[in-house]
């Protein structure tokens, strides 16, 4: 039986190094449902499955030249990958799950006070560019998650990320500016 997977991997590599695009068909093919399988018991839910398996599909692409025909097990190998794809969005969700909460954590001493600062927010938001308000809104005032957010602005989740870690850059030295001023 090792013979056989072993001459099957090689067949599939040797198919991957030949021809790229049909190779990595084949391997799709041959080893997809698998991939998605152990994907699906490590996510949290379908998108994030679909999300490790995109992501370990990607690292098979990217790294192809780099396998070599006779020494990798190429169903463990992306296994493997597969695994520490979802241990990184693990990690990534929880960071935002804790971002998120943190939002949410306003201290104030009344709900007039509540609703000053959400409109000095909106007021802030309101100068950023379109795509930085519809972000802002929708991942900081009404909780979005960034993937969420990604998806239904048709851009990529680390786009997200990095704008949501400059608008709260942004709101910070608004806040202490403004802080400043009234001392």
């Amino acid at each position: 039986m090792e013979g056989l997977l072993t001459s099957e991997n090689a067949n599939l590599l040797s198919r991957l190094h030949a021809d790229a695009r049909a190779g990595f068909d084949a391997i799709f093919q041959t080893h997809g449902k698998a991939v998605y399988g152990y994907a699906w018991k490590l996510a949290d839910s379908e998108v994030d499955a679909d999300e490790i398996v995109q992501e370990t599909f990607l690292t098979l692409w990217t790294k192809r030249r780099n396998l070599v025909t006779t020494e990798t097990p190429l169903l463990p190998w992306l296994l493997a990958v597969c695994r520490k794809h979802a241990a990184n969005l693990r990690r990534r969700n929880l960071k935002h799950r804790a971002d998120e909460l943190e939002d949410r954590a306003v201290k104030t001493s009344s709900e007039a006070d509540a609703v000053d600062q959400l409109a000095w927010v909106e007021q802030e938001i309101s100068a950023m560019s379109p795509i930085d308000q519809s972000i802002a809104r929708m991942c900081l005032i009404e909780g979005v998650p960034y993937k969420t957010a990604a998806r239904e602005l048709g851009i990529g989740y680390s786009a997200v990320a990095k704008r949501i870690e400059r608008t709260r850059t942004r709101l910070k030295q608004a806040r202490n500016a403004q802080e400043g001023e009234t001392s």
